[in-house]
């Protein structure tokens, strides 16, 4: 249908009834005079142009004529089509061609005809001739366009497919959102009474193994000699002595224990090793040798770490930093256990950031964008802040700090407290990309603790001075990153940064910008604009997060009104929002997870209200994350909610509406 226009529908029906007429009326017509078939010629022509006019004045001598017109020009078809000038030579007559200039002309349009008729006969086949006839007599008194025709059946298809499933599946058809909502709430006051009842269950079962050491020790000799043990003096009592003569009551006592790989290989005898199960947390920071013996302890093991942060180094075997503060990655037991092909389990919610853009960047580059970060009830992207210093120097060869760049952090540092309240407790990591930024910003917070007694406390006891290999496993409430590198005194850049120009640059980077939980601020003598095409993989993720900060390069999916991805019932609900007046975001979020409408605050900052709608094309997340942990979440960083059901959308969305708008009321 979309090949055909409604006029050019009018003259397909003109012609099927000019057809029927002819055949029915016209019988011979062989041998006429020219001057008959000169009328004729007349004829065909007015039909060709579309004029019908005339067409009664001529009939008369048409109706004798037509059939040997039909006949000549059956002859001829081939001809037409293979070759129109050695058809026009081979009969000159004026009325073939004519009839051929004008052929031509409408080639284009009889073949869509040709097309629309072929198609025609075959929906008719299938049963949807009704369904054509109804709309060529729509289109042809204008009621509905061309255009309309495809949205109209697909439209047609969807009610009919969903009344189907509804006739056949009785809990669809009987589906309301109150009583949606009352299995909900149930099943959250449920979930929340089961995990205090499985806490006091456990708890119950390891009370109920632990010895009394009241009750006399007869039975039971490590009990009575882990009491002898403990009244002995401290001096005459080591741990492996503990360990040695009473370890099963030990665990009896502490079923779970917590110590370190060196306080393991020391204290707990050779022949013990039959624990449930070794943990290992921060697995990337292990090396492989300190992990042995642990492991041997064990009948299982986990391995907590991300591959992607800090391998371990060798600071505290050789106590001897570079200019970078950096040492040689070793082995780390994460990497070993994933090259082993141990099965592995990705943690993919991330709770500790207020802002998902704290994350983003991270989450793009070197997760993949499996991490599921929340967005916050803001209008505005917020969360990272770019701070250029233009006259920023990098003393290359020399004190290799840059002092320019210092002073703007510490004020920064005395803006953001001024802001906070006296008695705030909110704390802020300084981290630097090499020792001798960090010595620097470390001396100029103490000259100004002595000028300065304002923010005593708060320098002394909230903020902390790291370099890019000390953050790891720390974070903080904000953050400032200072890069310290930038153009030299004489205005050369150099791409050489030290740590992050190694293969493993990337991992620090994402050390350095996931430690703040409300506001990261990039202060840099450098723009992205300096790395020109860097390839270098730490540099270029460098020059790519510079980018991010400023804002050029963006990774929250959020879009003013109905987007490019927006489509369905989102589309329609939105559309109906905005006739209402209403400024709407959609596609909120810059992970898998996302807020499908966002209705904007009259003062654009923040939103008045989210909805969150039926997700049947994927399968991202299970019944319990999708209905109670993931609008939990949300609604702890400030979101009010709406959960519009698409039966309910389908069913009565003039009502929907009017429960949306009470909502923002």
């Amino acid at each position: 249908l979309t090949g055909i226009t409604p006029e050019q529908m009018r003259m397909i029906k003109q012609k099927q009834d000019f057809d029927k007429y002819c055949t029915q009326l016209l019988k011979q017509a062989d041998d006429r005079p020219k001057n008959e078939r000169a009328l004729l010629l007349n004829a065909i022509i007015e039909i060709v142009q579309g004029n019908g006019k005339d067409l009664l004045e001529q009939i008369g001598i048409l109706n004798l004529t037509y059939k040997s017109y039909m006949e000549l020009q059956k002859k001829a078809e081939a001809a037409v089509i293979r070759d129109g000038e050695a058809f026009v030579l081979q009969y000159p007559e004026k009325m073939k061609a004519d009839l051929f200039r004008a052929w031509k002309k409408c080639q284009a349009q009889l073949i869509d005809v040709k097309l629309y008729m072929t198609n025609y006969e075959k929906a008719k086949e299938i049963g949807l001739g009704n369904m054509i006839r109804r709309m060529e007599t729509l289109i042809m008194n204008h009621q509905i366009s061309v255009e309309d025709v495809l949205p109209i059946f697909r439209k047609g298809r969807c009610k009919y497919n969903i009344d189907k499933v509804c006739k056949e599946q009785p809990e669809w058809a009987d589906f309301t959102h109150v009583d949606y909502t009352v299995c909900l709430n149930q099943y959250r006051e449920n979930e929340i009474e089961l995990r205090d009842v499985y806490r006091k269950q456990l708890l119950d079962e390891l009370v109920s193994h632990m010895p009394n050491l009241n009750e006399g020790s007869a039975d039971a000799p490590e009990l009575g000699a882990l009491q002898r043990l403990i009244r002995r003096d401290s001096k005459q009592t080591s741990i492996y002595k503990i360990f040695e003569e009473a370890v099963n009551a030990l665990r009896q006592i502490f079923p779970c224990m917590m110590m370190g790989p060196e306080s393991v290989a020391e204290f707990i005898p050779s022949d013990v090793n039959d624990y449930d199960i070794v943990i290992f947390d921060e697995a990337s920071q292990l090396p492989t040798y300190k992990a042995l013996i642990p492991v041997s302890k064990g009948k299982k093991s986990l391995f907590i770490g991300d591959e992607k942060q800090l391998t371990p180094t060798t600071f505290f075997k050789k106590n001897i930093l570079n200019e970078d503060g950096t040492e040689t990655p070793e082995e780390a037991i994460l990497e070993d256990a994933i090259i082993t092909s141990m099965p592995q389990k990705l943690l993919r919610y991330h709770y500790r950031s207020q802002y998902e853009n704290l994350v983003a960047f991270s989450n793009d580059r070197y997760y993949h964008g499996e991490i599921v970060t929340f967005p916050g009830c803001d209008a505005q992207v917020k969360g990272v802040q770019y701070l250029y210093v233009e006259d920023g120097c990098y003393d290359r060869g020399g004190a290799r700090n840059n002092s320019k760049e210092a002073e703007k952090v510490l004020e920064l540092v005395q803006n953001i407290y001024k802001e906070l309240p006296e008695d705030t407790e909110e704390t802020l990591g300084i981290i630097t990309f090499n020792l001798e930024q960090m010595k620097l910003i470390r001396s100029m917070i103490r000259d100004m603790l002595r000028e300065d007694k304002a923010y005593g406390r708060q320098l002394e006891e909230l903020v902390d001075v790291v370099n890019l290999e000390a953050c790891q496993g720390k974070e903080w409430d904000r953050t400032i990153l200072s890069t310290a590198y930038g153009p030299d005194k004489d205005g050369n850049f150099s791409s050489n940064l030290g740590p992050m120009t190694r293969d493993d640059g990337g991992n620090r980077l994402n050390v350095m910008i996931t430690r703040s939980r409300k506001q990261l601020y990039v202060v840099s003598s450098m723009t992205p604009e300096m790395f020109g095409d860097e390839q270098k993989a730490g540099n270029k993720d460098l020059r790519d997060f510079l980018a991010f900060a400023k804002g050029d390069l963006k990774l929250d999916s959020r879009e003013n009104g109905a987007g490019k991805d927006c489509t369905g019932i989102a589309l329609s609900v939105v559309n109906q929002l905005e006739e209402k007046g209403y400024q709407v975001h959609t596609n909120i979020g810059s992970s898998s997870c996302k807020v499908d409408i966002g209705v904007v605050n009259e003062d654009g900052m923040s939103y008045k209200l989210g909805i969150l709608l039926d997700h049947f094309d994927h399968d991202h997340y299970d019944v319990c994350d999708e209905e109670v942990v993931i609008p939990g979440i949300l609604e702890s960083k400030g979101w009010k909610l709406y959960r519009l059901h698409a039966l309910n959308w389908y069913e009565n969305s003039k009502y929907e509406i009017e429960k949306i708008e009470k909502l923002m009321k």
